[in-house]
């Protein structure tokens, strides 16, 4: 089952680059650290910390971090993430 939308911050547009992550489950988000740990979105393995868009990816990391965690090291622009918002569609909530 896929869980794909968009759950890029509004802040991130603004936030310094030093505060921003990719979530290594859904890798197309970007996070605010800041406000991924406000909301508890976030997990250490093996003395790192990796933070999540929702709270439906801190579960799935957990399931299987190894899965995750080379995701979450590429740099923001060597991903071609960029912090924008374009609203959030669930795979999950659509209707067949």
């Amino acid at each position: 089952m896929q869980h794909e939308h968009d759950h890029t911050s509004p802040a991130a547009a603004t936030a310094a680059e030093a505060d921003l992550a990719v979530c290594p489950v859904m890798p197309s988000n970007v996070v605010v650290k800041s406000e991924a740990e406000k909301a508890g979105y976030y997990r250490d393995h093996d003395g790192e910390r990796y933070w999540f868009c929702c709270g439906g990816c801190g579960p799935r990391f957990d399931a299987d971090p190894e899965r995750f965690v080379a995701a979450a090291h590429p740099p923001l622009a060597a991903r071609g993430a960029r912090p924008t918002r374009h609203g959030i569609r669930c795979a999950r909530s659509r209707r067949a």
